[in-house]
């Protein structure tokens, strides 16, 4: 692979001087005038990955929809690539966290109804744990884990705001596998409340509405809202958003267009460095260690070891 070279443009400097001649960099500057996060709630999935990448958020988030106090988030990643054999279906999660306990959690926004949820939680919860025990570890080393999923439409139809799934014994109801793991599907438009708590029915509304009045008995979510609304002024979130809703769209482009592969090639190479020195940045502003960047730029962006390194070395 040639070596990459960085380029102007995909910055924070000078971001009038792009023309908007529907360049990559153009584009990138459409986004940067039209995008309002403050009109936007909570269900936006972009908006709410990046938001759990903020350490306090995510475990915010984790100890309303659990109802439990977490002493601390190790780790946290977002839009995450995950695939153990290159011929297989990959995953890209939202939300990728690990508590300082070991327990991970794979968190998804979800606001299209569609009918292969079950599945998919299925899959997101077996390809984390591949992903999570080494070669020569023991079974009993799998962490527990957690795949919830936060919807804007009821997965089952019932009625509730939440569902929670552990693997369970047929002929004896009580018996539980002891398999660690949990599928939660949370619904925004949920109307029996049951035993849930009020906290949890508020923070549901909130993520369907987040421009509605918290009250300060539910501590927690007023916490979590203090968060948001601070974070909704950080010029870097409006920046990793519009780059998201950039990536997308690149690659929409690209799909649709075939032929004048010469012409483009170094085009393409230099837009494609621009996103990863961008990625290399974000990552490192939401403490992702520098092993796991370097292992993601190798295995999913297929750059060599050497270029890696020297790509990440010059991102200062």
């Amino acid at each position: 692979m040639t070596t990459l070279k960085r380029v102007r443009g995909f910055t924070d400097s000078e971001p009038d001087k792009e023309p908007n001649n529907g360049s990559s960099n153009g584009l990138v500057n459409n986004y940067r005038k039209r995008v309002d996060l403050t009109k936007l709630n909570l269900s936006d999935d972009k908006l709410f990955s990046l938001l759990m990448g903020y350490d306090d958020f995510c475990k915010t988030v984790l100890e309303i929809v659990l109802g439990i106090e977490l002493e601390s988030i190790e780790r946290v990643e977002v839009q995450q690539t995950y695939q153990n054999v290159i011929e297989y279906k990959s995953i890209r999660l939202d939300v990728f966290a690990k508590g300082v306990d070991g327990t991970i959690y794979n968190v998804e926004m979800q606001q299209l109804k569609n009918d292969d949820m079950p599945l998919r939680a299925r899959f997101y919860q077996g390809l984390m744990d591949a992903s999570t025990l080494f070669k020569g570890r023991k079974y009993r080393e799998l962490p527990k884990s957690y795949v919830i999923f936060i919807t804007e439409f009821d997965v089952f139809d019932r009625g509730l705001y939440r569902y929670t799934f552990k693997n369970k014994c047929d002929e004896v109801p009580d018996l539980e596998l002891g398999d660690n793991t949990v599928k939660m599907f949370l619904n925004t438009k949920g109307t029996i409340q049951n035993d849930e708590p009020d906290e949890l029915i508020h923070f549901l509304k909130f993520v369907h509405d987040s421009s509605i009045s918290v009250d300060d008995s539910d501590r927690s979510l007023k916490k979590l809202q203090t968060i948001y609304k601070s974070l909704l002024t950080e010029r870097d979130l409006e920046d990793n958003y519009m780059r998201m809703d950039w990536v997308k769209e690149e690659g929409r482009k690209e799909g649709r267009e075939e032929g004048r592969e010469e012409g483009r090639e170094e085009g393409r190479e230099e837009g494609k460095e621009a996103i990863l020195i961008k990625m290399i940045s974000s990552k490192r502003k939401l403490h992702i260690s520098e092993d796991a960047i370097l292992e993601e730029l190798v295995s999913v962006y297929d750059l060599t070891i050497t270029d890696a390194k020297n790509l990440m070395s010059s991102v200062k």
